[in-house]
C-alpha cells in the first residue's frame, strides 16, 4: 500500500504542478506577445498611413492600378518601337502634355488620347511607386512591402514587391510585376477582414515565410474598384523578438521542472513520515488484532503513534475501537448466553402452553354423538390464543375459543389464567353468560395492565343438540346446516372479558341437528395478510370452508389452513391462528 500510495501521490502532484506551470507560462507568453504586438500595431499603422498618403497623392491611383491589372504585359515589357513613334508624333502635335500629366484630371480621360501615352503615364506611376515604397521601406526599417489585389477574383499575384535587401536597379526590375509573394498574401485573416471595407482600413496578422521565419503583416486598403481590393502589405520580421521570448520561456520551464522534482521529493518524504508510516503501523496492528483478538497489544502499539494530526487521532480512535470491540464482544457473549437461556425457557413455555390445550384426537373416542378437532398456531414462541373443550357431565360438552390482547409471554400468562378460570367455573355449573360474568369480575379485580380476552363459550346438550352460547367480543361463529353451505352466525356481542367489571353477558341458543357443523376461530384467520397487506377476510374463509365440502373437522381445519397459507405466501405470520370445529351426529 505504501508504494502504491506514494506513486499515486507523486504522479498526481507532478501532473498538477506541470499543469500549473504550463498555464502560467502560457499566460506569460501570451501576455508578452500581446503587449509587444499592440505596440507594433501602433507603429505599423502609422507607417502604413504614410505609404498610403504617398499613393493617394494621385487621386486616380485606383484607375492606374487597374490599368496594370488589365495590361500586365505592357508594364512588364516596356515600350515598343511603335509606341515610341506614336509618342514622338504626340509631342510634335499641339498636344498639351502639361494638362494630361495632371493625373488629378482623372485617368479615365486618357481614353481620349493615344494608348502609348496611357502606357507611359501608367509606367511612370509604377516607377514612382516602386521608388517611393522602397524608400519608405528603408526609412521605417521593414523587411518587405507588397502592393497586390487581395480580392476573391485575384489570381494571387502582386503588382509591386519591394525588399529592403534590394539596391539600385534591382528594385525596379520589371519582372517583379505579377510575381508570387513569399506567402499567401490573399489568404490571410487580415486580407479577409479588408474585403468589403473602405480605403484606409487597416488589419494585422501573423504570417510565416516559406522557410518558416515568423513575420508580422500590416495591411491597408488602398482602393476598391469593380470588385477588386488593392492593398499594401507591410512585413515586419519579429523573429528576433520571438527568439528572445522563447529563450526566456525555456529556461523558466526548465527551472520550474526542477522545482517540481524537488517539491515532489519533499512532498513524498513529508507524506511518508507524517502519513504513510503511521497508516502502515495502524494497518499492521489492525491486521494483527484481526488474527489474535489481542486488544491489549494493539492498544499498546498504537499508543506509540503520537503525531499531532488526523493520523494520530486515527490511532487513538482505533485503540478506543479495539477496547469497545472487546467490551461489546463480552457483552454479546453474555447476551448470547442469555438469549439461549431465554430461548430454552420460551421453548419450555411453549411446550407447557401447548400441553395445557387438549391435543389428543379423537378427543372422546367413546362418544359417537359428535366429532371435533382444534388447532392453535402461535405467531411467536408462545401465544395468546387458546381453545378448550371438556365434558361438564355426561350430557354436556363445553366448547371455548378465546383471544388475549397482545402477544408473547404476557399474553400467554394471561391466557393460562383465563383458561383456568373458565374451566373451573364451567365445571362448577352455570350458563355461558354466568361463567363469563364470573371470570370477568375475577380478572378485572387484579388487571393492572388493562389486558382483556375475547371469548366465545358454548355448552352443548349432547342428547338434544341444544347449544347455549355467549359471545364476549369474539369473532362470529360459522354454522353449516346439513345439506347447506357454511354461513356466518351473527350473534349478539358483549364486551370482552377484563374490560370493565359489572357486565351482564347474554346467552343465546343454536339448535344443532344431525349433520350440522360448527366452526369457530380467532381473528388471526381472517386477518392473515399477504405481501401486499391485503387481508384474507371472512369471504375467503367461507369460500375455503365451502370448498372443503362435507368433511370431518380434522380435514376441514386442514383445508382452511392450506387456503390461508396459499394466500399469505412468503409473508410472515402476524397473529396467532386458532380454530375449532364440531360436527354433530345426534
Amino acid at each position: 500500500m505504501k508504494k502504491k500510495l506514494l506513486i499515486q501521490v507523486g504522479i498526481a502532484a507532478s501532473l498538477f504542478l506541470a499543469a500549473v506551470l504550463i498555464a502560467v507560462e502560457a499566460v506569460l507568453y501570451t501576455s508578452a506577445e500581446k503587449v509587444y504586438l499592440t505596440a507594433k500595431n501602433e507603429m505599423i499603422g502609422r507607417d502604413l498611413n504614410v505609404m498610403y498618403s504617398d499613393i493617394c497623392e494621385t487621386e486616380s491611383a485606383a484607375s492606374l492600378i487597374e490599368y496594370w491589372q488589365n495590361n500586365p504585359d505592357k508594364i512588364r515589357g516596356g515600350f515598343t518601337q511603335e509606341e515610341n513613334d506614336s509618342l514622338e508624333k504626340l509631342w510634335a502635335s499641339d498636344f498639351d502634355s502639361a494638362e494630361w500629366n495632371n493625373i488629378e484630371n482623372g485617368f479615365d480621360q486618357l481614353a481620349e488620347t493615344e494608348p502609348a501615352y496611357q502606357h507611359m503615364l501608367a509606367d511612370d506611376f509604377y516607377l514612382y511607386l516602386v521608388n517611393s515604397l522602397h524608400y519608405r521601406l528603408i526609412q521605417f526599417g521593414y523587411e518587405r512591402v507588397y502592393l497586390a489585389d487581395i480580392s476573391d477574383k485575384s489570381d494571387g499575384t502582386v503588382f509591386i514587391a519591394a525588399s529592403a535587401e534590394e539596391t539600385g536597379e534591382d528594385r525596379i526590375e520589371r519582372t517583379r510585376f505579377g510575381s508570387n509573394p513569399i506567402f499567401d498574401i490573399r489568404g490571410t485573416n487580415a486580407a479577409g477582414k479588408l474585403r468589403g471595407g473602405a480605403a484606409g482600413d487597416i488589419a494585422y496578422d501573423v504570417v510565416n515565410f516559406t522557410n518558416g521565419t515568423p513575420l508580422y503583416a500590416g495591411y491597408i486598403l488602398v482602393a476598391a474598384k469593380d470588385g477588386h481590393c488593392y492593398a499594401l502589405c507591410l512585413l515586419y520580421d519579429w523573429s528576433e523578438f520571438s527568439y528572445r521570448l522563447n529563450n526566456s520561456v525555456l529556461p523558466s520551464v526548465l527551472v520550474s521542472a526542477l522545482l517540481i522534482v524537488v517539491a515532489n521529493v519533499l512532498l513524498i518524504s513529508f507524506l511518508y513520515v507524517r502519513s504513510i508510516r503511521p497508516v502502515t503501523q495502524i494497518q499492521k496492528n489492525v491486521r494483527e488484532y484481526t488474527d489474535t483478538k489481542n486488544s491489549e497489544r494493539i492498544i499498546s502499539e498504537l499508543s506509540r503513534i503520537t503525531a499531532k494530526n488526523e493520523f494520530g487521532e486515527l490511532a487513538a480512535d482505533v485503540s478506543r475501537l479495539a477496547d469497545e470491540i472487546e467490551h461489546y464482544t463480552s457483552e454479546i457473549a453474555r447476551f448470547a448466553s442469555e438469549k439461549e437461556r431465554t430461548a430454552a425457557e420460551l421453548d419450555l413455555a411453549s411446550r407447557i402452553q401447548l400441553s395445557a390445550l387438549p391435543s389428543e384426537f379423537p378427543a372422546f373416542p367413546d362418544r359417537s354423538e359428535f366429532d371435533l378437532f382444534a388447532s392453535m398456531s402461535p405467531a411467536k414462541e408462545v401465544g395468546g390464543d387458546f381453545y378448550d373443550f371438556f365434558m361438564i357431565d355426561s350430557d354436556h360438552l363445553a366448547l371455548v375459543i378465546a383471544d388475549v390482547s397482545g402477544k408473547g409471554v404476557p399474553a400467554a400468562l394471561f391466557m393460562m389464567a383465563s383458561k383456568i378460570l373458565l374451566n373451573d367455573k364451567a365445571i362448577l355449573g352455570g350458563s355461558p353468560a354466568e361463567i363469563l360474568g364470573f371470570v370477568n369480575e375475577r380478572i378485572c379485580s387484579g388487571n393492572n395492565d388493562s389486558m382483556f380476552v375475547t371469548v366465545w363459550l358454548g355448552i352443548l346438550e349432547i342428547s338434544t343438540g341444544k347449544l347455549t352460547c355467549s359471545n364476549a367480543g369474539h369473532e362470529y361463529p360459522v354454522l353449516k346446516k346439513a345439506g347447506r353451505d357454511y354461513e356466518l352466525f351473527r350473534d349478539a356481542h358483549s364486551p370482552a372479558v377484563g374490560v370493565v367489571s359489572g357486565i351482564r353477558y347474554k346467552d343465546y341458543e343454536i339448535s344443532l341437528e344431525p349433520g350440522d357443523t360448527l366452526f369457530v376461530y380467532t381473528d388471526g384467520v381472517p386477518e392473515a395478510t399477504d405481501a401486499g397487506n391485503e387481508l384474507f377476510g371472512t369471504d375467503r374463509l367461507l369460500d375455503a370452508l365451502n370448498s372443503a365440502g362435507d368433511v370431518f373437522p380434522r380435514e376441514l381445519l386442514h383445508a382452511v389452513r392450506s387456503a390461508v397459507d396459499d394466500f399469505v405466501g412468503e409473508a410472515p405470520q402476524f397473529d396467532d391462528m386458532t380454530m375449532l370445529a364440531l360436527r354433530y351426529f345426534g
